[in-house]
Parts: C-alpha cells; sequence; structure tokens
C-alpha cells in the first residue's frame, strides 16, 4: 500500500473539510432533510466520477466542485428510493 505524502494527506483533508462545511448549508430536495451524514450527491447529468470516491482519490477540489455542479442533493433513503423506482420502472418497461 502506498503511503501518502504530507502534501497528499493535506489535499484529501482539504477535500473532506470543503464537502462537510458545503453539506451543512443544503437539504434533500424530496423530504427536506438536512442532517450532513444523511446527504448525499444524485447525477442529473453524465457521470464523470463518484464524489464520495473522489474525495478520497487524487481528483483535485476545483473538479469536485465542477461534478457536483451536475448533481442535485438528496438524503440517503430519498436517493435510495429515486434509484430503486428507477430500476423497477426499466424492468417494468421491457
Amino acid at each position: 500500500m502506498r503511503k501518502l505524502k504530507k502534501s497528499d494527506k493535506r489535499k484529501k483533508q482539504e477535500k473532506k473539510d470543503f464537502i462537510k462545511e458545503y453539506k451543512k448549508h443544503l437539504k434533500c430536495e424530496i423530504c427536506g432533510e438536512t442532517h450532513p451524514a444523511c446527504l448525499e450527491f444524485h447525477h442529473t447529468e453524465q457521470k464523470s466520477f463518484n464524489i464520495s470516491s473522489a474525495v478520497r482519490s487524487s481528483s483535485n477540489l476545483d473538479e469536485i466542485k465542477d461534478e457536483i455542479k451536475k448533481c442535485k442533493v438528496l438524503c440517503s433513503n430519498c436517493h435510495k428510493k429515486m434509484h430503486y423506482d428507477e430500476n423497477h420502472s426499466i424492468l417494468l418497461d421491457k
């Protein structure tokens, strides 16, 4: 396993801190949930990468901010329900 350099650790922490602070000012667009631990990013446009994975990876903060612009904010429950409905409507349409 590769050891992270101090600069890499600092950048990773900067990304985590940004997301944590950013989520403090958001709410689920469906139910209004505001707890940051419950909020997720749901892509409404072509997904380049997963936001949570990017925070842990080598993606830079500007790339993450650009990806967030392609998303709407949902709580975990509403996000799961939305994907469930999308997946099951596809199955029913076949």
